[in-house]
């Protein structure tokens, strides 16, 4: 497994924690380096907190091929944890919404439109 570097603080929530990593391995001939969010999520011997955990994995897995979600890299159990590797997202709704609000400015409703399109197409890109 290579090697990850964390590259700042870890944001803990109730059940996971979330890290900024960086590794560099060797794809064929290439160095490939890619930056990552870590999401551990402790594992627990509830049946129904695994079924979840499995059923939110292949979510994200089947997901991946839409293009208005982040890129599921892959899953891992180690150090009975589950290790969720995913692309790094730009901003959050919550926070560019309270840098708007910050500024004194509104979100157009021609960019709201296209917001609410990118939250809910993955729902239905889900359920087909």
């Amino acid at each position: 497994m290579p090697k990850l570097v964390l590259l700042n603080q870890q944001v803990k929530e109730s059940f996971r924690l979330l890290q900024q990593c960086f590794t560099l391995f060797l794809n064929e001939c290439t160095w490939v380096s890619v930056v990552f969010i870590l999401q551990r999520i402790t594992a627990t011997v509830n049946t129904q907190e695994q079924k979840r955990l499995l059923m939110d994995m292949d979510i994200c897995k089947q997901s991946s091929d839409c293009p208005y979600t982040v890129q599921f890299y892959g899953a891992l159990f180690r150090e009975g944890d589950v290790w969720i590797c995913m692309e790094v997202m730009d901003t959050s709704i919550d926070k560019f919404s309270a840098k708007v609000c910050h500024h004194g400015r509104q979100i157009p409703e021609d960019i709201l439109g296209k917001i609410a399109f990118a939250v809910s197409f993955p729902l239905l890109f889900n359920s087909v």
